[in-house]
C-alpha cells in the first residue's frame, strides 16, 4: 500500500524494475480519493499525516523529497471516533481528515433511492447479459422497498443481477427473489426478526390459497377451515392484494 501510495524508486524492492509514481504524485494538483480509510494500518497513517501537514513525500528507495499539491477525499464504513477510542485510528489523523464530513445514510432510509437504483441495476444488467428486462412487477417493488439492505448498495446490485440472471420473462417477479427478501418484507408487520417466525409461513399460505380461489374469499376461507370474517381481518393485518400474483 505504501509503495501504491508513494511511488517508488528502481530497485528499491524485489520486483521493482523501474520507477513508478505513486497516487500522491498522481493526483497533483487534483483529487486523491481513499476508500475505507479505516482499515488503513497505523505505520501508513503516520506517513499519510505527514503528507497532508506538509505537502510533501518521499518515494520508495528515494532521498529526494517531492512536494504534492491535492484534495484528499476518504470514505469509511466504520465509526472512526470508536476506532479511535480503541487505539486502531490515529487521533490527529482523524481530525485532519475531519475537515467536511458527509454522512451518507443507509439504503434502508431511503426507500425512494432504492427503486432508482434498483432500475439503473436491471437496465445495466440487462444490457450485460443481453436480456431484454423492461422492469420488476408492483410486489417485486414492494419487497425492495420493505427490506433492511444490511448491506446497502452494494447487496442491491448483487440482488438485481442474481434477479436478472434467473428472470425468464421480461419483468422481475417476486418469485426469484431471494429467501430473506421475499420472507422481509412480512418480518416488519410481526414483532419478530426471525425468518421462523410463523406468521411468515401463514401469510404465505393464506396468499396460495386465495390465489387458488382465484380470491374467491368465501371458498377461500372454507378451504383454510375459517370464517369469512377471520379470513378479511388476516387479508388486512397482512396486506394481502390480488397484484401480488402479477
Amino acid at each position: 500500500m505504501e509503495s501504491e501510495l508513494f511511488g517508488y524508486k528502481n530497485g528499491a524492492f524485489t520486483g521493482a524494475y523501474k520507477d513508478k509514481k505513486g497516487l500522491l504524485e498522481e493526483a497533483d494538483n487534483g483529487t486523491l480519493f481513499l476508500d475505507e480509510i479505516g482499515e488503513m494500518d497505523l505505520e501508513l497513517q503516520v506517513k499519510l499525516l505527514r503528507v497532508l501537514e506538509t505537502h510533501e513525500f518521499i518515494k520508495l528507495g528515494d532521498t529526494k523529497v517531492n512536494k504534492v499539491n491535492i484534495r484528499l477525499i476518504s470514505a469509511t464504513n466504520k465509526d472512526l471516533k470508536a476506532e479511535v477510542e480503541k487505539g486502531a485510528f490515529r487521533e490527529d489523523l482523524f481530525y485532519r481528515l475531519n475537515v467536511f464530513t458527509i454522512e451518507l445514510p443507509p439504503l434502508r432510509e431511503r426507500e425512494e433511492d432504492v427503486i432508482l437504483l434498483a432500475e439503473y441495476f436491471i437496465k445495466l444488467f440487462s444490457q450485460k447479459l443481453s436480456k431484454h428486462i423492461r422492469g420488476m412487477t408492483k410486489s417485486f417493488e414492494e419487497h425492495l422497498k420493505i427490506y433492511s439492505w444490511k448491506g446497502n448498495i452494494r447487496e442491491l446490485k448483487n440482488v438485481i443481477e442474481r434477479s436478472v440472471i434467473l428472470c425468464q420473462e421480461t419483468v422481475l417477479s417476486e418469485d426469484i427473489l431471494p429467501f430473506e427478501i421475499r420472507t422481509g418484507r412480512y418480518l416488519i408487520m410481526g414483532k419478530s426478526n426471525s425468518p421462523y417466525d410463523l406468521t411468515v409461513f401463514e401469510r404465505l399460505h393464506i396468499q396460495k390459497v386465495l390465489m387458488t380461489a382465484h380470491w374467491n374469499k368465501s371458498e377461500a376461507a372454507k378451504l383454510l377451515n375459517i370464517s369469512v370474517s377471520t379470513l378479511y381481518r388476516k387479508i388486512e393485518d397482512y396486506m394481502l392484494s390480488p397484484e401480488e400474483q402479477n
